[in-house]
C-alpha cells in the first residue's frame, strides 16, 4: 500500500493510492484539538471548574497511596514518589526541550502551517537509543503534523515529509542527540546574557 501527503495552510492530508481514501490531521496547539495541550482539563479556564478529570487526578494519588504505603510505609512512599516525579519531570524536559527551545520561534508572521511547525521544531538521529531514550519524540516534527499518530508509527512518515518538504523548499533539520542537547544549554546561555544586559541596562544605570 502506498501513501503520499499534502497539505494546505492549515491541515496536512494523507492519501492512500489503493483505497482513494484520505486522513485530515488538525492544527496542534489548539484546547480541545491537540492532544498535547490539555492544561485545560486540569487547570481552570474561565468560571468552568473541571470536575470530571479533577477527580481522575484525585483517584490516581487515592490509588498510588493505597498500593504502596502498605509495602514501604508513608514516609518511604512519599520518597518514591518524589524521587520518580524528579527524574521523570527532569527527563521529559531535556527530551522535549532538546525539540524546541533552540530552534526559531518569534511572533506570528504569517507564514503557512506547515512551515511554522518546521521552523519551530526539529528531529534527532534515529537509533535504537535514540528511539528508547526519547519515547519516539526524536520524530518531533512528525508529531506536531500529526499528533493523533501513535508514536510508534511516526518513523514511517518521515521519508513523506521529507520529500514534501524538499518539494516547497522548506528546511527540515535532523540534529545528533548530543547537538541537540548541547544546543539546549546554547540557548539558555543566550538568553541568560539577554536577561542579565537588560537588567543591568534598566536598573543598574
Amino acid at each position: 500500500m502506498e501513501y503520499y501527503i499534502t497539505y494546505d495552510c492549515s491541515r496536512i492530508y494523507i492519501y492512500d493510492n489503493e483505497n482513494n481514501t484520505d486522513e485530515t490531521v488538525p492544527s496542534p496547539h489548539v484546547i480541545g484539538k491537540d492532544p498535547d495541550v490539555r492544561l485545560d482539563k486540569f487547570l481552570v479556564v474561565g468560571q468552568v471548574m473541571p470536575v470530571e478529570d479533577l477527580a481522575v487526578m484525585i483517584i490516581y494519588n487515592i490509588k498510588f497511596l493505597f498500593l504502596f504505603v502498605p509495602m514501604l510505609g508513608w514516609g518511604w512512599t512519599l520518597v518514591y514518589y518524589e524521587a520518580f516525579r524528579v527524574i521523570d519531570s527532569m527527563w521529559f524536559a531535556w527530551v522535549t526541550q532538546s525539540n524546541h527551545i533552540p530552534m526559531n520561534i518569534d511572533h506570528d508572521d504569517n507564514k503557512p502551517w506547515l512551515k511554522l511547525q518546521l521552523f519551530a521544531t526539529c528531529d534527532h538521529e534515529q537509533s535504537l537509543f535514540n528511539d528508547w531514550f526519547t519515547g519516539r519524540l526524536n520524530f518531533q516534527i512528525e508529531h506536531h503534523l500529526f499528533p493523533t499518530m501513535p508514536q510508534h508509527n511516526l518513523y514511517k512518515v518521515r521519508p513523506l515529509v521529507q520529500s514534501l518538504c524538499k518539494k516547497h523548499g522548506i528546511p527540515f533539520q535532523i540534529k545528533s542527540l548530543q547537538r541537540a542537547f548541547g544546543d539546549i544549554l546554547r540557548s539558555l546561555k543566550d538568553s541568560g546574557e539577554l536577561w542579565s544586559a537588560a537588567y543591568h541596562a534598566h536598573h543598574l544605570s
